[in-house]
């Protein structure tokens, strides 16, 4: 609300509160990178499919989880995702694909060699 003079009626409000608060994230993760760096990502394998996803989720780059739970989850268009993250349109179509084969590869059972 402190910036709200400085809001242009170019983009949804959506998209404007989206980039205040990918920019608060951002200081978080540069907060806590020191403490991240020292601890070893652990994958428990679980039944249960919601999980496994998630750890998929978690195995990937936090630049392409970001770009792919803005797509999936918050539903917003391409174009939405370009004007908040400041990147062009066919940047954000190549981070998708990118993303999206990186998490398949995470959510494939291995091949094992009988």
């Amino acid at each position: 609300m402190r910036a709200a003079s400085r809001y242009e009626p170019r983009a949804l409000v959506r998209t404007y509160l989206y980039g205040i608060a990918l920019k608060l994230l951002s200081a978080e993760r540069r907060r806590h990178r020191d403490a991240d760096a020292d601890a070893e990502p652990s994958v428990v394998s679980r039944p249960d499919e919601a999980l496994w996803v998630r750890e998929a989720l978690e195995r990937l780059d936090a630049n392409d989880r970001e770009i792919l739970m803005l797509r999936e989850y918050e539903q917003l268009s391409y174009t939405e995702i370009a004007e908040l993250l400041r990147i062009p349109l066919n940047t954000v179509r190549s981070r998708l694909f990118r993303s999206r084969m990186a998490l398949k590869s995470y959510l494939e059972p291995e091949v094992r060699n009988v």
